[in-house]
C-alpha cells in the first residue's frame, strides 16, 4: 500500500478514518480547504509531527481523547501511530 501511495499521489490524499476504512479523496478545487480537513478529520486538525516524504500527515487536534481509539489501519499500514481519522496528503494539496 505504501508504494503504491507514493506513485500515486500526486492529485488524492489517503484517508483512514477511525473505523479503520482506507479512502482516497481530492479537494473539491485545487488544494484542500480548512474546512473540507475539519470535516475529513471531524474537528480541528494538527499537523503530525511524522513526515513521509513530501507527504504530511494530517489528525485530529484533540487525539488523546478518550472516545477516540488507535487507528490500528494507519498504525500497520504506514507505520504512523494516531488516534481517530488521519489524512495522509501530498504538500501540494493542503491549502
Amino acid at each position: 500500500m505504501r508504494e503504491y501511495y507514493k506513485r500515486m499521489n500526486r492529485y488524492r490524499a489517503v484517508l483512514i478514518t477511525d473505523d479503520n476504512k482506507v479512502i482516497f479523496v481530492k479537494p473539491i478545487i485545487k488544494r484542500f480547504t480548512l474546512r473540507e480537513l475539519q470535516k475529513y478529520l471531524k474537528g480541528y486538525i494538527k499537523i503530525h509531527p511524522v513526515k513521509m516524504g513530501d507527504n504530511m500527515v494530517i489528525v485530529n487536534k484533540k487525539r488523546l481523547t478518550p472516545e477516540m481509539e488507535l487507528n490500528r489501519t494507519a498504525l500497520l499500514t504506514f507505520e504512523i501511530k494516531v488516534v481517530g481519522p488521519a489524512l495522509i496528503s501530498p504538500r501540494s494539496l493542503i491549502e
